[in-house]
């Protein structure tokens, strides 16, 4: 199970370092969900894709850890709880740093994709 979640972890981390939206965006269900700082939620793959577009190219490319500390499974839906740091990579600053909870479901074709994603140090 943890091997799953890295594996889809590693999409989001080379996301950030390449700047690329769409894969960022492709571990995210259709209706997938995203709480941002600020109570801002992003409902849906194409709009998390295009705000994440805009956010990449202000921020710049980032060097991003995901560590899951911990993951259990109830029917089809995974839950991940972990650690998250962004460092600049043109600059080398700390950008943010926290941690998350993914709540993660079972797709048609047996993959597994986001339906909400939550910075928990807001909440």
């Amino acid at each position: 199970m943890k091997a799953v979640l890295e594996n889809s972890n590693r999409l989001r981390i080379d996301s950030f370092r390449n700047m690329d939206s769409e894969m960022f965006a492709s571990v995210f269900a259709d209706q997938g969900r995203m709480l941002m700082s600020g109570g801002y939620i992003m409902h849906g793959q194409e709009i998390i894709k295009k705000k994440m577009t805009s956010f990449m190219h202000l921020v710049g490319p980032m060097d991003v850890t995901l560590d899951i500390y911990n993951c259990w499974e109830i029917d089809d839906e995974i839950f991940e709880q972990g650690y998250f740091k962004y460092v600049s990579i043109d600059n080398g600053k700390l950008f943010n740093e926290g941690h998350y909870l993914i709540r993660w479901k079972k797709q048609v074709d047996g993959s597994y994709k986001i339906i909400y994603d939550f910075e928990i140090d807001m909440i």
